[in-house]
């Protein structure tokens, strides 16, 4: 995530900062959450759950259940999201990184992310994020936290992972500024 605000700053990417400013021309990063991402994927093995009291019906003796999807508490959750998520980018276009599975980019519009846990952090120019946008809703339930950048329409502070991250100008150059985690002094 310090990687995509760093090329947020860098202006010149994809040969962006050679041409006019424009709103299509400024990379911005945009902040997707999803909402109950580990049930989304399907179960591919067998699993089980004792059924809590008010799920059992009385009279059928039945005290356990098989998911059809994914819950939070099993290993296959996270493995199952994460094989969800890249098929859903793969079909966009998208290529996940070999060293970290982490990150993704697609070389057509240099558009290029990271997810920590059900959160996509997604840098590139505001017609390639509203793409990623419709791709992801087309599939999941989905917010969007907020665009942080130096275009008209987005936000210049904004909190990137339990840190204040705040964009800005300064004698005519761009900036980044994090504040740390205040649980952590």
């Amino acid at each position: 995530v310090k990687t995509l605000l760093s090329l947020l700053v860098t202006d010149g990417v994809d040969g962006a900062s050679s041409g006019p400013k424009g709103d299509d021309t400024e990379l911005e990063l945009a902040i997707f959450d999803i909402s109950r991402a580990h049930f989304m994927p399907k179960c591919k093995r067998e699993l089980y759950i004792e059924l809590p009291p008010e799920d059992r019906n009385p009279g059928d003796g039945y005290l356990v259940g098989q998911l059809n999807r994914n819950m939070y508490g099993f290993r296959d959750a996270a493995h199952g999201w994460s094989e969800d998520w890249q098929a859903t980018l793969g079909e966009a276009g998208f290529a996940v990184g070999k060293a970290n599975p982490a990150l993704f980019h697609r070389g057509s519009d240099r558009t290029r992310g990271a997810v920590h846990g059900d959160d996509f952090y997604v840098l590139g120019k505001r017609s390639a994020l509203d793409s990623v946008a419709e791709t992801l809703a087309s599939k999941y339930s989905l917010r969007e936290s907020f665009r942080l950048g130096f275009g008209s329409h987005c936000v210049r502070e904004a909190m990137v992972l339990n840190r204040v991250v705040t964009c800005g100008r300064e004698r005519g150059r761009k900036f980044v500024q994090i504040e740390p985690d205040s649980r952590h002094v």
